[in-house]
């Protein structure tokens, strides 16, 4: 009985590159359509508020202009 029948078969990481859409962290934004650019923000938009409340809780620095 002969072995098993190998195929070309490609990497899998290969594979799930031409399968899958990229994720929004992976999209280049300036050739994005409309749709592609809403989910980016549907993305960013919650850890973009999460920064921005960290930001705003840190004590800021008190003294005078750096040069």
């Amino acid at each position: 009985m002969p072995g098993p029948r190998r195929s070309r078969a490609q990497p899998e990481a290969a594979i799930a590159r031409r399968a899958l859409a990229p994720t929004a962290d992976r999209v280049d934004f300036l050739l994005a359509g409309k749709d592609r650019l809403a989910e980016m923000r549907r993305t960013v938009r919650p850890l973009a508020r999460k920064l921005a409340t960290r930001l705003a809780a840190r004590p800021r620095r008190r003294g005078g202009p750096r040069h």
